[in-house]
């Protein structure tokens, strides 16, 4: 893997052309709470290292995608990669394949049960899953957990409404952002008294900044600066724990 160039000198490089640039950013409403926050927490820093500032928008996941289809915003807040997305919005890559250095920040997914149950996950196999299992609408969780032979119960926007069918016995699981599934069972101690988090993780993912490709064409050289300035600002930024 290639090396940035050093975080001050990127800085210089950066600075200038980027000062006055303002842009519009849409996030998922489930992107402020928990330990996503950090993802704002490095965009502040970013926009103090760079002079960029950003104007938020929040709306249901589908509805960010689709507003930036439509031009409504100029970006959109932690995505993961995924080939259709690629051919909505620009990420940034690196020698074809998108660059984890530049990403925003970077989470994994786990699977929750009931205590006692006998759903498992050993890495490579899921064990004790007969019904359905509950994601939230749009994540790229959903194809991932069909991709491996499971039914998956896309129909809910919230964490903890996948939280409330998995206590009330409608599913099998949950699969949901790691930290954030942890911290919705501190905040409900009535779902942890039944719910607990299979180990180990699912998977990890880089989560990035992307951009609409209209407004990356007509520009490439400003948005590959600001994603150049990602790592620094990751570096310095007080990003709060799970």
């Amino acid at each position: 893997m290639r090396r940035l160039l050093p975080f001050a000198f990127a800085f210089a490089l950066v600075m200038p052309s980027l000062r006055a640039e303002t842009l519009r950013l849409c996030y998922d409403t489930a992107e402020k709470s928990g330990s996503q926050l950090g993802s704002f927490v490095v965009l502040e820093q970013l926009s103090r290292n760079t002079g960029v500032q950003f104007e938020y928008v929040e709306r249901v996941w589908n509805r960010c995608w689709a507003g930036l289809m439509r031009g409504l915003w100029d970006g959109v807040v932690a995505a993961s990669y995924r080939a259709d997305r690629a051919r909505l919005a620009a990420y940034p890559m690196w020698q074809g394949l998108p660059d984890p250095e530049r990403r925003l920040r970077q989470d994994g997914y786990s699977l929750f049960r009931l205590r006692g149950s006998t759903v498992s996950w050993d890495g490579e196999q899921f064990a004790g899953i007969d019904g359905m299992v509950g994601a939230q609408t749009g994540y790229s969780i959903v194809n991932w957990l069909r991709e491996h032979g499971l039914r998956v119960d896309a129909s809910t926007t919230r964490g903890d409404q996948c939280l409330r069918k998995l206590a009330a016995g409608r599913l099998d699981a949950v699969a949901l952002l790691s930290d954030d599934g942890a911290r919705l069972l501190r905040q409900h101690p009535d779902y942890a008294a039944v719910i607990e988090r299979v180990q180990p993780p699912l998977f990890e993912r880089a989560y990035y900044l992307v951009f609409s490709l209209k407004r990356y064409r007509a520009d490439p050289q400003r948005f590959e600066q600001l994603w150049n300035a990602l790592p620094a600002a990751r570096a310095t930024a007080e990003v709060p724990g799970p």
